[in-house]
């Protein structure tokens, strides 16, 4: 391998833009379908990577002192992260423990593996309804995610840990993770969503 270069990548700056969210929010509001309406919307609600999230167990969910919780070991990085759960992501958790038939949440009686495997083709029936014709993938919501945290100036470490990234620093290594100020940020960030909506 010697004398080949590698192949730059350019990162990819995709997220859904002002402009976009009203339709796009207008068009998964109207989605009959109750587990892909859910699977977005917890995709947003939590910054769960696509393959996490479709894997996502009724066990990993816990509630303590009125605060809920996603506790799993990330398929990436291998390593434990707690996602806490506002309340419009357990409101539609509720509605889907009913039609859940075994262990996992997006239970799909299609599949195999017993859970939902491909959601690609809601996505695109999905940005069709949105009228949203410029390339935006199901992971580009974890860039928006991000994104609007950042705008909120909430700190660099508080998005690392809601998107469960890989720690670059080791003073990482010596914060506490605060699942109450985690919980704040993704509740003001939702907030702000409604009334822009």
């Amino acid at each position: 391998m010697q004398g080949i270069q590698k192949f730059r990548e350019v990162p990819r700056d995709r997220y859904l833009k002002r402009e976009e969210e009203s339709r796009f929010f207008t068009a998964l509001d109207k989605t009959d379908n109750l587990m892909m309406k859910a699977f977005f919307y917890l995709l947003f609600y939590t910054g769960a990577r696509r393959g996490e999230l479709q894997t996502m167990k009724w066990s990993d969910i816990h509630t303590k002192d009125g605060v809920t919780t996603w506790e799993y070991t990330q398929n990436k990085t291998k390593k434990f992260k707690i996602t806490p759960i506002i309340e419009p992501a357990n409101l539609l958790l509720e509605q889907l423990r009913p039609l859940s038939k075994n262990q996992y949440v997006f239970y799909s009686p299609a599949s195999q593996r017993g859970y939902l495997q491909s959601p690609q083709n809601a996505w695109r029936r999905l940005l069709k309804q949105a009228e949203i014709t410029e390339n935006l993938r199901i992971h580009d919501i974890r860039h928006t995610v991000a994104t609007w945290l950042s705008q909120e100036r909430v700190n660099h470490y508080m998005i690392e840990q809601h998107l469960g990234h890989a720690k670059n620093t080791i003073t990482a290594t010596y914060i506490s993770h605060d699942v109450a100020a985690h919980l704040e940020a993704i509740n003001t960030i939702f907030e702000k969503l409604e009334k822009r909506l």
